[in-house]
């Protein structure tokens, strides 16, 4: 007996697996179908190389330091879901930045995926290895802890606080509205002015029952000759105010109320502070965001399983790089073909489209040395190609960053005092942070 618990002493740690994992889609497959979205990363003609993801590839390498040094999530994986094979120049680079490549298989429903380049996102439903996956974007950088979004306590509970008793750098509670969140949470996702559900930032809670649920839903809506644009995908699940024909064998009752009066939209009365938006937020959302409409549909509608978020009641520690050109393409050409994103930003295009493109590059600079290149990998071309890039701004003052001072967020790890305003009112604070 004793010889038989030492040989499940030793056997044991082989097989230990991280409890969460934070993931990133790094995919190279176009959409099989004309459903809007044309990433610039993304060519059909290019598919097939092995480094096809170019540059793209570096971002995410960036992006994984800052989880490492910033994050506070230690024994979580970082997992790139990349398209089955793996290619070896690929695979060497991800896994020599201690990166999970995670080939996708969708089984039965692979045409179905194959078709929705973004819908593969939703991919972390199918991690069911992980209690918890956090989903981030290539062109995001952590710049705080996720310790509260991922620790093995953390309990996603509708309408209840991640903690009871949270310190102040990791309160967090949402906001979702009555109707939303009543059969179980299946992922917790920021809502912002511009969408109800950002899957830039998102929180899966995986399981088989739900990526079946999740792919179902989309075979019924989105597969065979039916295609999910911006159409299809609005009148699913932000058809406000009847403002729009309902597509083609779609048969959905119109929701002529709206979808929800969500928590970064204005809702007089309630005595809350509120966004100024128009009556309908998201109605000029462009045809490649079907992700995140179809996700309104699925989560918050029908399955009623969303646990939704904003910086108002959670903190969320990231910087999105959203607007064009990304920083990882500046200086070039491709810049100068863009204004300033948003009349009005400080922007300056030697660094990117994003007001806190600078704040990328700064990042960059800093996880360098850090940043491993296998010979002839993906990694080696890409990075090679951005220390070209940073070495041609030789002319600008401090070339090595070494003085800057971040444009875009507070990366001090105290955070400032909680503004009073945006704690929860009275009246729900018991009920949030009751015991389960």
């Amino acid at each position: 007996m004793r010889a038989l618990r030492l040989l499940v002493a030793c056997v044991l740690p082989a097989f230990a697996r991280a409890a969460s994992a934070v993931a990133v889609l790094l995919t190279t497959k176009p959409s099989g179908k004309s459903d809007g979205w044309n990433p610039r990363s993304v060519k059909a003609a290019d598919s097939s190389n092995a480094c096809a993801a170019g540059v793209s590839l570096c971002a995410v390498l960036v992006l994984r330091d800052t989880v490492r040094r910033f994050g506070n999530v230690p024994d979580a994986d970082f997992v790139a879901m990349v398209d089955a094979p793996c290619p070896e120049p690929l695979k060497s680079s991800l896994e020599a930045n201690a990166i999970v490549a995670e080939e996708m298989d969708f089984g039965t429903y692979g045409k179905l995926f194959g078709d929705y380049l973004l819908m593969r996102k939703f991919y972390v439903l199918k991690m069911t290895r992980y209690d918890k996956v956090l989903l981030l974007d290539t062109d995001t950088i952590v710049v705080g802890s996720l310790r509260h979004l991922l620790a093995d306590e953390t309990t996603y509970r509708c309408g209840a606080a991640l903690a009871r008793d949270p310190a102040e750098h990791e309160r967090c509670w949402p906001e979702t509205d009555a109707g939303i969140c009543e059969h179980g949470v299946a992922i917790a996702a920021q809502q912002t002015a511009g969408t109800p559900i950002l899957t830039a930032f998102m929180v899966a809670l995986p399981s088989e029952a739900r990526w079946r649920a999740f792919a179902a839903d989309l075979e019924r809506a989105c597969g065979g000759g039916a295609v999910c644009n911006k159409k299809r995908v609005y009148h699913l699940g932000w058809d406000a105010n009847a403002t729009t024909p309902a597509p083609e064998r779609v048969s959905e009752p119109r929701k002529d109320s709206g979808p929800h009066a969500w928590a970064m939209r204005r809702r007089p009365g309630d005595g809350r502070k509120r966004m100024r938006l128009t009556q309908s937020p998201w109605d000029q959302m462009g045809a490649g965001f079907t992700d995140q409409g179809f996700a309104e549909y699925h989560f918050s509608l029908k399955t009623k399983s969303v646990y939704s978020l904003s910086h108002r009641t959670c903190k969320l520690k990231y910087v999105h790089f959203n607007m064009p050109p990304k920083p990882w393409f500046c200086p070039g050409r491709h810049c100068k073909r863009h204004e300033a994103y948003r009349e009005g930003d400080p922007v300056d295009l030697r660094w990117g489209g994003h007001k806190c493109a600078k704040d990328w590059w700064w990042q960059y600079v800093a996880s360098r040395p850090a940043l491993a290149a296998p010979p002839k990998s993906c990694a080696a071309k890409c990075l090679g190609l951005l220390d070209r890039l940073q070495r041609e701004r030789g002319a600008f003052a401090d070339p090595a960053m070494a003085n800057y001072t971040p444009a875009c967020k507070d990366w001090n790890p105290r955070w400032p005092p909680l503004d009073p305003s945006l704690r929860p009112p009275d009246a729900i604070r018991a009920s949030l942070f009751a015991p389960a």
